[in-house]
């Protein structure tokens, strides 16, 4: 067609050149489109995943998905998952920093025992990758002595990015419960950590964790597998003890304290943080919620339940909450800002690894934008944006878009729904 029209028009030089400068214009035009489409399809910032071939940056594009490196897996990464029989290359949510600028994520090394004759010893390394400028990663030293492993499953920011907490466990090869310590790093000063000595968690039946409060401030969370009490302990940067409380029965017949859903934790609630607990058999529906600044505990209206926000936008971003769950399968409902709901997803995967109650790992996340939720379902992605829900076929272990954020939200119509059940 093109072809035909220059032909005609090759005689007459005006002609030719307004077709040169009509095909130019229309070139630019397309390229803009073509670009704008692009834009529009990959507007989804990349998805961090986690799987046995590594960690990895997955994004959308003309409808098709494309991974890209970030971490690999670390030198015989294979042998060291059989023989350690540990995660050797991991991260969550809450390891990026609020600002998702920063990447923090741990690999395993050793295998060799400290002593002679002794079993073999594995130690656990942190270290920080910058996701918006990428450059060299930068390896954190979390002890000085050699003559001990190192352990760690939990890691915290605060909440202004300023700080970065890493509750670590070490032990000699003739030591039976670890001595544990909380390693605190200022932002930007990697070199200059210093340390916060805890008293033992109980032993083989205690799980210990660490999350950010208000202000610089954070919280070691002991919960007993032995008698299902929580104890939670707040310290500030300097490593001053701030309060400490402990929960040792249940608060009402509705709350079990040895499965209490602890990944959906804590709440902000106005800038405070709680502890929320839940009623499992109400869909999850939140009951009491226990101040960490205070100790004091009281009771939730009707109607809470525990819903995931996005951390940079959290004014306008999407609710989701689990609202029913058996063992590990779950479903979340995603409502607007208004409270409207506008899905229900379900067999979502909600614990990476660990035991309900004592879980690490994010298997669902929402986007810095806060429009989209990526979830787990049958150890595959899926991505839901803009009412339009997408299986992918990428396997992982642990997904996440952004530091997490819950927050209560109001949810007449499950509450409705478990009334009329």
């Amino acid at each position: 067609m093109f072809t035909v029209i220059l032909r005609l028009c090759i005689r007459n030089e005006k002609v030719l050149i307004t077709m040169r400068r009509t095909l130019l214009i229309l070139s630019l035009l397309l390229l803009t489109v073509s670009l704008s489409v692009v834009r529009a399809q990959s507007g989804l910032a990349p998805l961090l995943i986690l799987n046995e071939d590594g960690i990895f940056a997955l994004s959308r594009q003309d409808g098709a998905t494309h991974l890209e490196t970030v971490v690999a897996p670390p030198e015989g990464y294979q042998a060291l998952r059989e023989t350690s029989q540990q995660l050797v290359l991991y991260f969550s949510a809450e390891w990026i920093s609020p600002d998702g600028e920063i990447l923090a994520y741990r690999t395993v090394s050793g295998g060799e025992p400290i002593q002679a004759g002794g079993d073999p010893v594995f130690t656990h390394h942190l270290a920080l990758l910058n996701l918006h400028e990428g450059g060299d990663l930068i390896r954190l030293t979390l002890t000085d002595d050699e003559d001990v492993s190192v352990e760690f499953d939990s890691v915290a920011w605060s909440n202004d990015g300023a700080y970065l907490y890493v509750l670590i466990a070490t032990r000699t090869p003739r030591q039976s419960d670890p001595d544990w310590t909380v390693v605190v790093f200022q932002r930007d000063q990697w070199d200059t950590p210093s340390l916060i000595p805890l008293e033992q968690a109980g032993g083989e039946w205690a799980s210990r964790n660490i999350f950010a409060a208000e202000e610089n401030d954070f919280v070691v969370f002991d919960w007993s597998i032995r008698d299902g009490s929580h104890t939670f302990t707040m310290y500030n940067p300097s490593g001053e003890m701030l309060n400490t409380f402990s929960i040792t029965s249940p608060l009402s017949p509705d709350v079990n304290l040895y499965i209490n859903m602890t990944q959906l934790n804590p709440l902000m609630i106005e800038g405070s943080t709680y502890h929320g607990f839940s009623n499992i058999q109400l869909a999850d529906m939140l009951l009491y919620k226990a101040d960490l600044m205070t100790g004091e505990i009281s009771e939730m209206e009707a109607g809470y339940f525990t819903s995931l926000v996005s951390l940079a936008s959290p004014e306008t971003s999407i609710h989701v909450s689990l609202i029913n769950f058996d063992g590990e399968i779950g479903g979340l409902n995603i409502r607007d800002v208004d409270g409207s709901l506008l899905e229900y997803v379900d067999g979502v995967r909600l614990v990476a690894y660990g035991i309900q109650g004592n879980t690490w790992g994010s298997t669902f996340t929402v986007s810095p934008d806060g429009q989209a939720l990526a979830f787990l379902r049958e150890g595959t992605v899926n991505i839901w944006h803009d009412g339009v829900l997408t299986a992918l076929d990428e396997r992982a272990s642990v997904i996440a878009w952004q530091s997490p954020l819950y927050v209560p939200v109001l949810d007449l119509d499950a509450l409705r729904r478990l009334m009329v059940g």
